[in-house]
Protein backbone atom coordinates (compact mmCIF):
# COMPACT_ATOMS: atom_id res chain seq x y z
CA UNK A 1 0.00 0.00 0.00
CA UNK A 2 2.89 2.35 0.78
CA UNK A 3 4.38 2.13 -2.69
CA UNK A 4 1.00 2.55 -4.37
CA UNK A 5 0.11 5.72 -2.46
CA UNK A 6 3.54 7.38 -2.46
CA UNK A 7 3.29 8.65 -6.05
CA UNK A 8 -0.13 10.14 -5.37
CA UNK A 9 1.13 11.77 -2.16
CA UNK A 10 4.24 13.12 -3.90
CA UNK A 11 2.03 14.70 -6.57
CA UNK A 12 -0.39 16.08 -4.00
CA UNK A 13 2.01 17.60 -1.43
CA UNK A 14 5.24 17.77 -3.40
CA UNK A 15 8.12 15.32 -3.59
CA UNK A 16 10.53 17.28 -1.40
CA UNK A 17 7.91 17.93 1.27
CA UNK A 18 6.92 14.25 1.29
CA UNK A 19 10.57 13.23 1.68
CA UNK A 20 11.00 15.67 4.56
CA UNK A 21 7.88 14.34 6.30
CA UNK A 22 8.99 10.73 5.85
CA UNK A 23 12.49 11.47 7.18
CA UNK A 24 11.04 13.20 10.26
CA UNK A 25 8.65 10.26 10.78
CA UNK A 26 11.58 7.86 10.44
CA UNK A 27 13.62 9.76 13.05
CA UNK A 28 10.66 9.87 15.46
CA UNK A 29 10.03 6.16 14.94
CA UNK A 30 13.68 5.30 15.61
CA UNK A 31 13.77 7.35 18.79
CA UNK A 32 10.39 6.31 20.20
CA UNK A 33 10.62 2.61 19.38
CA UNK A 34 14.09 2.35 20.89
CA UNK A 35 13.27 4.41 23.98
CA UNK A 36 10.43 1.99 24.83
CA UNK A 37 12.81 -0.99 24.78
CA UNK A 38 11.62 -2.25 28.20
CA UNK A 39 8.19 -2.83 26.59
CA UNK A 40 9.53 -4.92 23.70
CA UNK A 41 8.71 -8.14 25.54
CA UNK A 42 4.97 -7.36 25.31
CA UNK A 43 3.52 -8.95 22.19
CA UNK A 44 1.35 -5.99 21.01
CA UNK A 45 4.27 -3.56 21.38
CA UNK A 46 6.72 -5.88 19.63
CA UNK A 47 4.25 -6.56 16.82
CA UNK A 48 3.60 -2.85 16.29
CA UNK A 49 7.31 -1.98 16.32
CA UNK A 50 8.13 -4.76 13.84
CA UNK A 51 5.26 -3.94 11.48
CA UNK A 52 6.24 -0.27 11.44
CA UNK A 53 9.90 -1.23 10.96
CA UNK A 54 9.04 -3.33 7.92
CA UNK A 55 7.28 -0.28 6.41
CA UNK A 56 10.08 2.23 7.09
CA UNK A 57 12.52 1.17 4.36
CA UNK A 58 9.98 1.02 1.51
CA UNK A 59 8.42 4.28 2.68
CA UNK A 60 11.77 6.08 2.64
CA UNK A 61 12.69 4.57 -0.73
CA UNK A 62 9.32 5.47 -2.26
CA UNK A 63 9.49 9.02 -0.90
CA UNK A 64 13.04 9.60 -2.12
CA UNK A 65 12.54 8.24 -5.65
CA UNK A 66 10.54 11.22 -7.01
CA UNK A 67 13.22 13.61 -5.72
CA UNK A 68 16.06 11.49 -7.10
CA UNK A 69 14.35 10.97 -10.45
CA UNK A 70 13.85 14.73 -10.80
CA UNK A 71 17.65 15.00 -10.84
CA UNK A 72 17.92 12.63 -13.82
CA UNK A 73 19.17 13.77 -17.17
CA UNK A 74 17.07 12.98 -20.23
CA UNK A 75 17.62 9.60 -21.90
CA UNK A 76 19.54 8.08 -18.95
CA UNK A 77 16.66 7.79 -16.47
CA UNK A 78 16.72 3.99 -16.51
CA UNK A 79 20.43 3.81 -15.73
CA UNK A 80 20.12 6.37 -12.96
CA UNK A 81 17.13 4.54 -11.47
CA UNK A 82 19.13 1.28 -11.48
CA UNK A 83 22.00 3.11 -9.79
CA UNK A 84 19.71 4.55 -7.11
CA UNK A 85 18.21 1.13 -6.41
CA UNK A 86 21.69 -0.38 -6.17
CA UNK A 87 22.68 2.32 -3.69
CA UNK A 88 19.54 1.62 -1.62
CA UNK A 89 20.29 -2.11 -1.53
CA UNK A 90 23.97 -1.53 -0.75
CA UNK A 91 22.98 0.84 2.06
CA UNK A 92 20.71 -1.84 3.55
CA UNK A 93 23.58 -4.33 3.56
CA UNK A 94 26.08 -1.81 4.91
CA UNK A 95 23.67 -0.79 7.68
CA UNK A 96 23.10 -4.42 8.66
CA UNK A 97 26.86 -5.04 8.74
CA UNK A 98 27.61 -1.92 10.80
CA UNK A 99 24.80 -2.58 13.28
CA UNK A 100 25.97 -6.19 13.60
CA UNK A 101 29.47 -5.01 14.43
CA UNK A 102 28.18 -2.40 16.88
CA UNK A 103 26.04 -4.99 18.71
CA UNK A 104 29.26 -6.43 20.09
CA UNK A 105 29.63 -3.23 22.11
CA UNK A 106 26.14 -1.71 22.46
CA UNK A 107 22.59 -3.03 22.97
CA UNK A 108 20.25 -2.83 19.96
CA UNK A 109 18.17 0.02 21.40
CA UNK A 110 21.26 2.22 21.90
CA UNK A 111 22.20 1.69 18.26
CA UNK A 112 18.63 2.58 17.24
CA UNK A 113 18.66 5.76 19.34
CA UNK A 114 22.01 6.65 17.76
CA UNK A 115 20.46 6.18 14.30
CA UNK A 116 17.55 8.44 15.23
CA UNK A 117 19.94 11.11 16.49
CA UNK A 118 22.05 10.86 13.32
CA UNK A 119 18.93 11.30 11.16
CA UNK A 120 18.03 14.46 13.10
CA UNK A 121 21.61 15.78 12.86
CA UNK A 122 21.60 15.17 9.09
CA UNK A 123 18.24 16.94 8.75
CA UNK A 124 19.47 19.95 10.75
CA UNK A 125 22.69 20.05 8.70
CA UNK A 126 20.76 20.08 5.42
CA UNK A 127 18.32 22.70 6.74
CA UNK A 128 21.16 24.97 7.89
CA UNK A 129 22.98 24.46 4.59
CA UNK A 130 19.88 25.43 2.60
CA UNK A 131 19.25 28.41 4.87
CA UNK A 132 22.88 29.57 4.50
CA UNK A 133 22.77 29.13 0.70
CA UNK A 134 19.56 31.16 0.41
CA UNK A 135 20.98 33.85 2.67
CA UNK A 136 24.15 34.04 0.56
CA UNK A 137 22.14 34.04 -2.68
CA UNK A 138 19.99 36.93 -1.42
CA UNK A 139 23.14 38.86 -0.50
CA UNK A 140 24.61 38.30 -3.97
CA UNK A 141 21.36 39.43 -5.64
CA UNK A 142 21.25 42.58 -3.53
CA UNK A 143 24.88 43.42 -4.35
CA UNK A 144 24.28 42.88 -8.09
CA UNK A 145 21.43 45.40 -8.29
CA UNK A 146 22.61 48.71 -9.83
Amino acid sequence: GVVLTSGWLADRIGARRLLLIVIIMHACYMLISNLIEPLWNRRPVATTVLILWSMMDPTLSAASMPVLMSLCQKHVEGSQFATYMSIVNLSDLLGAFISGQLQQFFPANVIGIGCGVLIIVALITVALSLWWSRKRLRKVKIEMKP
